[in-house]
């Protein structure tokens, strides 16, 4: 049975009505560009673009890049003198987000009676043109939509097709303008129908702005009353009922990026500020690897994870959600991928997905970086227009959730908790990609041990609490305990007003210049406070050999602060002004503290060793909530 292969416009493919489609012979190109056989007349594309060869055998389409402007299909951009293979199905968009066409091969019976709203493939299944292949339909719509339900047949959209088909009859004028004789940006020849064309297409969008105006108008109140009065989505939002109306705003009319330091800022076409927000992680839970490799070999190793992510996506943007990805990239930092190379990536994801987006990534560590709420509070106070987020209709999902290994057959534990505690510091509910997109039951998770939430302000300092501060007598006060666990502040309020020599191993640099400083302090009557983390006996005999020599008591203070917790500590102290005055502690240092640390005792030759309780102190009420917030990764 003869076969056709034809290129389908597809609907919503960059706001271009095409004439026709466009047939491809077996074996022999076919030129794509700005043509009247396209309907394009956009000067980004040449006219001579794109070079198309089916092959009715294999029934795959050849296609090679000729324009300077890269065309997109297989989740890439196509540069110049590049080729790929297309199948039976498979789209492709002319420029990267514009123009797509559905490649369809067709017997001559199964292509008898088409028209431009189905195409009857040759396995006699009717797809949709509005539709992606491989997607299943809304569940909600159990009747195909007529042409005039998916509003293709108004009377605007059939006077632009109109006009858009009668440009083919134009002849160009003999006489060229200057335009022609001097070409466009690209160096093609601009000519009369190019013009032509264009007035057709203004008056064309003319009209059907002035229908979609009337039909906003009519279905505001519907609106209006869905949002008011619909169920629940059953995402862990909850129900429109108990929201208040959905606010939104302008669509943007172009791509942004912004850089705000550490922070990289992203808005797709199309996307507009809301009141319901529905939040992504991106590596992990929309996409993953390609390669099948942990991290990503370079920006075009990824694929979408699940096939049911874009029209779960479409889904929720139909519904007024605004959709969001907040994501960490330290490897932007690191030196493994350029700035320039994840702006190209996050672009062709948020091309692949099909909706309008916008997107905030963490480029180094700091106050961006999840679980702290940087990102969050910029989308809040900068990057929503003013409206004001409906928390309990919004949402967030990642795949850092800390579960366990085998939380399912198989599965490695989770690399992090900082997507549940992203969404547990910001107040939104939170779901795993897998019970979002994949309808899977909430699996078991481990959180943090230590919950900064607990820590309280009112704890008595010391233990016992009768204990003697200052000494009436000389004295060597040891302090035993992690970096960032509370020491220096200790010193700080406590003894140095008292004249106590500070011991430390910060300034003085070796523990030896640290004990003979000691020995000196003491040797002129001054009592002296060993500022240094002291974790083993080892450590500690130096400064109770200088006390047994000075014939003065030598007490030990050790600090309660867990591993977590001085960690936490040394987090809040770099998102506070008074980190500006502290090198950065590696979690290498507080592992080797864990590691090597035995717990003192009065044997040792101490007078008394004493419990000293963390107990924060804040400069002002915003620093008590970021203190109070899970700042820890894992």
């Amino acid at each position: 049975m003869a076969k056709q292969c034809k290129l389908e416009p597809v609907s919503g493919g960059g706001e271009f009505d095409a004439p026709q489609a466009i047939d491809l012979p077996d074996g022999r190109p076919l030129i794509l560009g700005r043509s009247p056989l396209t309907g394009i007349v956009d000067k980004k594309l040449s006219r001579n673009h794109l070079e198309a060869t089916a092959d009715y055998m294999s029934e795959t389409v050849n296609v090679k890049q000729l324009g300077p402007n890269p065309a997109w299909c297989h989740g890439n951009e196509l540069q110049k003198e590049s080729r790929v293979k297309l199948t039976n199905g498979e789209k492709l968009q002319l420029l990267v987000g514009k123009y797509e066409y559905a490649i369809h091969f067709l017997s001559n019976q199964a292509s008898a009676g088409n028209d431009r709203g189905t195409v009857k493939k040759s396995n006699d299944l009717t797809v949709k043109k509005s539709e992606s292949p491989g997607l299943a339909k809304d569940s909600h719509s159990s009747k195909k939509r007529t042409l005039d339900d998916d509003g293709d047949d108004d009377d605007e959209g059939k006077a632009e097709r109109k006009a858009i088909s009668l440009a083919g009859n134009f002849q160009p004028a003999q006489k060229k303008s200057k335009t022609e004789r001097e070409g466009d940006e690209n160096g093609n020849p601009v000519d009369e129908i190019d013009q032509k064309l264009a007035a057709l297409q203004r008056k064309a969008k003319e009209a059907k702005e002035k229908q979609a105006a009337k039909e906003g108008s009519a279905s505001h109140h519907h609106r209006e009353r869905r949002d008011a009065g619909g169920s629940g989505s059953g995402d862990g939002s909850a129900s429109a009922k108990d929201a208040p109306a959905a606010e939104s705003g302008k669509p943007s009319t172009e791509e942004e990026w912004k850089e705000e330091g550490k922070l990289l800022v992203f808005k797709s076409v199309g996307v507009k500020a809301g009141s319901k927000i529905v939040g992504f992680d991106m590596d992990g839970t929309l996409i993953t690897t390609a390669s099948g490799k942990v991290f990503p070999q370079n920006a075009d190793d990824w694929r979408i994870i699940y096939p049911e992510v874009p029209g779960r996506l479409k889904k929720l943007h139909s519904e007024g959600y605004k959709i969001v990805i907040f994501t960490n990239q330290l490897g932007i930092s690191r030196g493994k991928m350029t700035v320039k190379e994840f702006k190209r990536k996050l672009g062709n994801v948020q091309r692949k997905m099909g909706v309008p987006l916008q997107a905030f990534a963490a480029t180094s560590g700091g106050m961006y970086r999840k679980p702290a709420m940087g990102m969050w509070n910029y989308l809040k106070s900068k990057g929503n227009d003013g409206i004001t987020i409906d928390m309990k209709a919004s949402l967030y999902v990642g795949d850092a959730a800390g579960r366990p290994a085998d939380w399912a057959p198989k599965k490695k534990k989770d690399f992090s908790c900082s997507d549940r505690l992203f969404a547990l510091n910001i107040g939104l509910p939170f779901k795993t990609p897998e019970e979002f997109f994949m309808g899977q039951k909430p699996a078991k998770f481990n959180m943090p041990a230590f919950d900064p939430r607990t820590v309280s302000t009112s704890t008595p300092l010391l233990s016992p609490p009768n204990t003697v501060l200052p000494a009436a007598v000389q004295e060597v006060i040891l302090l035993v305990g992690f970096p960032a666990s509370g020491k220096s502040t200790f010193v700080k309020n406590h003894l140095l007003k008292h004249k106590y020599f500070h011991v430390n191993r910060d300034t003085m640099g070796t523990w030896q210049k640290c004990v003979s400083a000691c020995t000196s302090a003491l040797n002129k009557g001054q009592s002296v406070v060993v500022d240094n983390t002291n974790a083993d006996p080892e450590s500690r005999k130096r400064y109770v050999e200088c006390a047994q020599k000075a014939k003065v008591q030598c007490r030990c203070f050790t600090f309660n602060t867990s591993f977590d917790h001085a960690r936490h500590n040394e987090k809040f102290r770099e998102l506070t002004p008074s980190g500006k005055n502290h090198a950065p502690i590696s979690d290498m240092v507080f592992y080797s503290f864990k590691k090597n640390f035995v717990p003192p005792k009065k044997e040792e030759g101490f007078s008394e060793v004493v419990q000293v309780n963390f107990v924060p102190a804040f400069a002002n009420n915003d620093e008590e909530r970021l203190y109070k917030t899970f700042l820890l990764e894992k």
